[in-house]
């Protein structure tokens, strides 16, 4: 049986330096990994970990250290007022923020996003002069800008992303586990003849967002990064605010990459062929979990 290790108190700990060691860890997959767990999970699971721990060399931190301070059941130090300690943090709290359009009305009357009656007031300019040296990802004020001049509709701005979505397939860059290039220039179409009436739903609409693959979508199956839960887990229930943000006109581009399960934070991702590499080097990959967030 190992001894348990004393911790000195917090106040008397120092910086030591960082003793690097083997440890031994057994590499299981397949097959051989579902009868592990299946016996592991059995009558001789504490067994086998009692044996696996002492070997590993790695120290288990709940069974051989004894930390002599209480343990915190609430934050050590007092959590500062956001409003007050924040620059620039604003509360909504008014009335009208009881529902997602009421939350992007109270933003737009904080200044937070644009306005479409401030948008079509604005001097028309053209793509051109749009145009920096240094790129710059588009905001929701471009978006709403372009869409309320004419100078491009969202039918013509999604397609220019469908297209470069495509290219960038093609190099296995990784961004995306799943992308349903219909529903969005479907969508997108739809936009079109709203805007173009003069009606959008909302200052969001024709504006594209992704989500991480952890979260249900409609016509998705949510893989979480795995193998193994995408015949699982199709979607039964859209998560609210993935809906919320279709009905306010947005436009779903599809579910991003992860490391499996989110656990972990290099992005690395072979087994689903869903490492996402880093949009500024290709040679490069993004680090996680949320890997192909990052780099769309």
């Amino acid at each position: 049986v190992a001894m348990r290790v004393l911790l000195p108190p917090a106040e008397e700990v120092q910086t030591e330096q960082y003793e690097l060691r083997l440890i031994k860890a057994p590499t299981l997959k397949g097959g051989l990994l579902r009868a592990f767990i299946h016996i592991y999970e059995g009558l001789l699971g504490r067994r086998i970990y009692d044996g696996m721990a002492t070997a590993s060399g790695i120290t288990q931190v709940l069974r051989d250290i004894q930390i002599p301070e209480c343990p915190l059941f609430m934050p050590l130090l007092p959590v500062p007022e956001t409003e007050d300690n924040e620059p620039g943090c604003i509360i909504l709290d008014a009335p009208s923020c009881s529902t997602p359009a009421g939350y992007l009305t109270a933003m737009i009357t904080e200044g937070l996003l644009p306005s479409i009656a401030a948008s079509q007031a604005a001097p028309r300019t053209s793509a051109n002069a749009a145009v920096t040296a240094q790129y710059r990802r588009p905001t929701i004020a471009d978006y709403v800008a372009a869409y309320t001049s004419g100078s491009t509709t969202p039918t013509q701005a999604l397609e220019h992303i469908v297209a470069f979505l495509e290219k960038m397939n093609k190099v296995e860059c990784g961004w995306f586990i799943a992308s349903n290039t219909e529903d969005i220039r479907c969508a997108a179409r739809d936009s079109s003849v709203r805007w173009l009436a003069g009606t959008p739903l909302s200052v969001l609409d024709g504006v594209p967002f992704a989500v991480k693959d952890v979260m249900d979508a409609e016509g998705y199956s949510t893989t979480a990064g795995t193998t193994m839960l995408s015949a699982r887990r199709g979607w039964i229930v859209e998560a609210p605010y993935i809906t919320h943000l279709k009905q306010l006109g947005a436009i779903l581009l599809g579910k991003t990459s992860l490391q499996e399960i989110g656990l972990g934070i290099t992005g690395l991702n072979p087994q689903c062929q869903a490492t996402a590499r880093n949009p500024y080097d290709l040679t490069r990959y993004c680090g996680g979990s949320s890997s192909g967030s990052g780099a769309v």
